[in-house]
């Protein structure tokens, strides 16, 4: 057994600005930036989790402090740029700021702000999950935020920038980091699995990939877990943390029982999906995303390229269906869909909900149908 082993989300963390997946706007910004000598003094990361943050933090460290450096390219050779990747250099000081949150931590991070770096030309400071520093820290942090030493520079990661002060927001150079598109996902998990000499099923990459729901860190940490539990004979069905996502057929029998007013293939659906063991609430938001997907196609046809950054399995049959759909009772079954979401967090009867909601989309679709084409006589 190799103890040694290192987590595919660590292996394969970006180690420069080109590395980063998804956030192609920012990191050529903060190249720029680099190569006109107009760094700001202090930025905000903000995105959801796992979307490059503060592995775009450290690139930046390096950019600024490789010995070849100030330099958009970053060596990666060099000590100070190893020290940097490995999270160990004393004058880049990432900070957890929900643990360190209180005023006596942020007095004594302003008392090492004074000092000069160690060896580096600048000391960077990285607070991860920024907003949950306490007001009076960030009280204390303003004047030095505004007016920081020349040898210092801030970046402020975090999920909830609404929860930042505005007098912190106004004082900084804000990024707002994307969900990464699915099929950029599903491309580098091709490629370590390409790297790893591990062969896996396209259907496990692809459920993987829209599981991680724009994380590339989730969507690694995921392919760690099927590499760790996949056989040669596995199916998406047996990594039972996949299952949820195995179930897009449905969605399609499912539309297609709708429009048909087809109540026993309605009920037979949902039926397969309760004996299976899916998760009602996956599945729930699968149907969403299909419909708006049916929306996208209806609404222009240079709707399509938003579409092109997703994992779109039967395209063809997308495109068909959405013939038989107009955008307006899509909108109505997106918002009755949403709404049963809710309900279902307030009952154990989950599936009687499900199968009513269903059921209601059918009588919607028919009697929007039969309007139609009553005022189409006229």
């Amino acid at each position: 057994m190799n103890s040694s082993y290192t987590v595919i989300a660590r292996r394969y963390r970006p180690q420069v600005f080109d590395d980063v997946i998804g956030q192609e706007y920012i990191t050529t910004t903060l190249k720029n930036a680099i190569t006109e000598n107009k760094v700001a003094h202090a930025y905000i990361f903000a995105g959801t989790r796992g979307v490059g943050k503060t592995s775009l933090a450290r690139i930046f460290a390096k950019a600024l402090n490789c010995k070849d450096g100030p330099t958009a390219a970053p060596c990666n050779k060099c000590e100070f740029c190893k020290s940097v990747a490995e999270g160990n250099d004393p004058d880049v000081i990432e900070i957890d700021a929900a643990s360190q949150t209180g005023i006596n931590d942020i007095r004594l991070l302003q008392e090492s702000i004074g000092y000069i770096p160690l060896r580096a030309k600048y000391k960077l400071y990285i607070m991860d999950e920024a907003h949950q520093l306490s007001k009076s820290a960030f009280n204390a942090l303003l004047k030095t935020i505004e007016e920081p030493p020349p040898h210092v520079k801030f970046i402020f990661a975090t999920t909830d920038p609404n929860k930042l002060p505005d007098t912190i927001l106004s004082r900084c150079q804000r990024f707002n980091f994307r969900p990464i598109p699915s099929k950029k996902i599903y491309e580098q998990l091709a490629k370590i699995c390409q790297n790893e000499k591990f062969t896996c099923k396209q259907e496990i990459i692809t459920a993987i990939a829209k599981l991680a729901h724009g994380s590339m860190r989730d969507a690694q940490s995921l392919l760690d877990l099927a590499i760790s539990s996949y056989s040669d004979k596995a199916t998406l069905s047996d990594l039972g943390f996949l299952s949820d996502a195995a179930s897009f057929d449905n969605v399609f029998k499912l539309a297609d029982a709708i429009a048909g007013y087809k109540l026993d293939d309605i009920v037979s659906v949902i039926d397969g999906i309760f004996k299976e063991g899916k998760d009602v609430n996956a599945f729930i938001e699968q149907m969403v995303e299909h419909f708006w997907h049916l929306i996208l196609i209806q609404i222009s046809s240079a709707k399509i390229d938003l579409l092109e950054e997703e994992i779109i399995e039967n395209k063809e049959r997308l495109r068909t269906q959405a013939g038989d759909f107009r955008v307006e009772i899509l909108i109505d079954f997106i918002s009755l869909l949403q709404e049963t979401k809710r309900n279902i967090k307030e009952t154990v009867n989950n599936r009687l909900h499900l199968e009513f909601a269903c059921l209601k989309l059918a009588k919607l679709f028919k009697e929007q149908s039969e309007k139609s084409q009553t005022g189409a006589k006229r």
